[in-house]
């Protein structure tokens, strides 16, 4: 979530005390065994948004990464659930770092 979505969150659940079952809800509406998500619009003004999913492994919070193009487009999303430890990460990126760089076009 970037820095509009959160200040447009944070107005919402100061405004409702329960914003976060309506989230739930929304995750409700994608259902499918053992896992739903939501893309949830939070300013209708910026489009600023929030993409919520269960991660199966409880309640948390779970850092995102995102790996951008050279043209600033999204092409990589990467959600640490904290389940590999430091190296096991550290070499996927790795990999997945390589791999992204052999399929991009250069610059120049």
């Amino acid at each position: 979530m970037d820095v509009e979505a959160a200040h447009a969150m944070d107005k919402k659940t100061a405004a409702d005390d329960n914003y976060f079952q309506t989230l739930i809800g929304e995750m409700d509406k994608t259902y499918v065994h053992t896992w739903s998500w939501a893309n949830v619009e939070m300013d209708p003004v910026t489009k600023a948004n929030v993409v919520i999913f269960s991660s199966g492994l409880g309640d948390g919070c779970y850092a995102s990464y995102f790996a951008f193009h050279q043209e600033h487009h999204p092409v990589l999303l990467v959600t640490d659930f904290g389940v590999f430890d430091d190296a096991e990460v550290a070499e996927t990126l790795s990999r997945t770092q390589q791999a992204l760089e052999a399929d991009l076009p250069r610059a120049g």
